[in-house]
């Protein structure tokens, strides 16, 4: 048990400077769609960080939350589309 405790210990390390480098390409994405692609990336990364501390402090209530996110990035998805597509989100 302890060598999956340092595993998942050096992965959050690896997913937080991940985070860090999500921050700086969606600061400096030249266009819309890298921004989106980044916010999708970092969204789905969220959901496996939350994934990691969930089996690292034995806490089973973490899945709610991981499926809020993964519907959030679906919708801001739909949301980027549907204004590229008709230039309005209209109704």
């Amino acid at each position: 048990m302890d060598v999956i405790r340092i595993v998942i210990e050096v992965v959050v390390f690896i997913y937080i400077a991940s985070f860090f480098l999500y921050i700086v390409r969606l600061i400096k994405g030249p266009t819309l769609f890298d921004k989106v692609l980044v916010v999708d990336a970092f969204s789905y990364d969220l959901m496996v960080f939350m994934a990691l501390i969930a089996i690292y402090t034995g806490n089973p209530y973490m899945a709610s939350p991981m499926v809020l996110v993964a519907l959030w990035a679906f919708a801001l998805d739909m949301y980027i589309s549907k204004i590229v597509e008709y230039g309005d989100i209209g109704e």
